[in-house]
């Protein structure tokens, strides 16, 4: 799929308006889908199956009228996938209630990171696709009592690198974390601590089949989804799903937002020249109304289409590389480990305290846990 990750193949053109139609609920072009032939599709769906975002295509393609279509094989089978992805959102919904009580019960109140909550911003939550479950747990003692209990009633139970741990809780991943907002960047923890315990900044509920759950202020969450795309995008990559729900966050909550405390929050935190790019990606390939930012754009240096070519190469968070199909063994472990390396070239102009400590501070966390 080498040559489809181009911004401009048509291939590309047909996912990225899917996928706008799907996340925004409007009509699609069809004059982008009529000339694709049964090996388009199947990489049309491949590339949304990489990106984990195949459920919001879904969406979109149905917008479609029947002589754009994809041929009657495809359609029945995404139309499949996406129902497997509404009974899985179903059952994770009903795992986080679920873990709710039981947290209650026990005088533990945790945050609901990312995910289950930030899906909720969708027009139809039950087509994204979901992954594990994240808490935030404010403080140590709160975090260490909750590692007991999981111990004792979660399943493959284990310490984490740095400030984490995971488990299964009927069958559902589950993490963990010390830390609301996470960046490697040493120099910056001191101010995430403080910006995680503003008590200006009061968590908001979701209800989740009948039982409320806290989740992040939208100021501190979309700064923790932002700091976790950053963070993802310096070492392993990230994918479209995640640029997902930051555009989603951002067209629900960005208006709220005073955009003179977010920008000295972005600069303080060493990734507000980065934000701009992000921007710019959310807006020119995601769909993001530019009207929906909190504050205004500064072009200059934007690197916005090599940050999407560098995203369509690697799938969801960076797991699969279509540069390394063909690659086994050492050697493809050789090929990710020189585009990591030009990755992170690229990522200093943009963040250059986050990409200088991500290797030293992922060694040091597979020591000390």
């Amino acid at each position: 799929m080498r040559e489809e990750r181009s911004l401009n193949h048509a291939i590309t053109r047909a996912f990225f308006e899917a996928l706008q139609s799907g996340l925004w609920s409007r009509k699609p072009d069809p004059t982008l889908f009529k000339p694709l032939t049964s090996d388009d599709w199947a990489k049309l769906y491949k590339m949304s199956a990489l990106q984990t975002v195949e459920g919001v295509v879904c969406d979109g393609l149905q917008q479609l009228p029947a002589e754009a279509l994809p041929p009657k094989g495809f359609l029945m089978k995404w139309i499949a996938r996406l129902q497997q992805i509404e009974e899985r959102n179903a059952w994770m919904n009903g795992i986080i209630a679920d873990q709710v009580t039981f947290f209650t019960q026990h005088g533990l109140h945790p945050i609901l990171q990312k995910g289950q909550g930030v899906a909720q911003f969708y027009d139809r939550p039950s087509s994204r696709c979901c992954g594990d479950i994240d808490w935030y747990f404010g403080g140590k003692d709160e975090y260490k009592k909750a590692a007991l209990l999981m111990q004792q009633h979660g399943q493959e139970f284990k310490f984490g690198h740095g400030y984490s741990s995971s488990y299964k809780w009927k069958g559902c991943e589950v993490e963990h974390h010390q830390a609301l907002i996470e960046l490697r960047n040493p120099l910056v923890q001191r101010f995430l601590t403080n910006l995680s315990q503003r008590r200006a900044y009061a968590p908001q509920q979701v209800i989740f089949q009948g039982v409320p759950t806290s989740v992040p202020h939208p100021f501190q969450n979309i700064i923790l989804i932002n700091a976790h795309i950053l963070k993802h995008m310096v070492v392993y990559g990230v994918g479209v799903r995640q640029l997902c729900d930051a555009a989603r966050l951002y067209d629900a909550v960005g208006q709220q937002l005073d955009p003179v405390t977010l920008k000295d929050t972005y600069r303080k935190l060493g990734m507000l020249k980065w934000i701009y790019s992000l921007h710019d990606v959310l807006v020119n390939y995601i769909g993001l109304d530019r009207g929906k930012l909190p504050f205004d754009h500064q072009p200059a240096d934007s690197r916005a289409d090599w940050m999407m070519e560098d995203i369509l190469r690697g799938g969801n968070f960076g797991m699969y590389d279509t540069d390394d199909e063909k690659k086994v063994g050492h050697l493809k472990k050789s090929e990710r480990v020189r585009k990591f390396f030009h990755r992170s070239s690229s990522m200093f102009r943009l963040a250059p305290g986050e990409t200088f400590w991500s290797p030293f501070t992922i060694c040091f966390s597979k020591i000390h846990r």
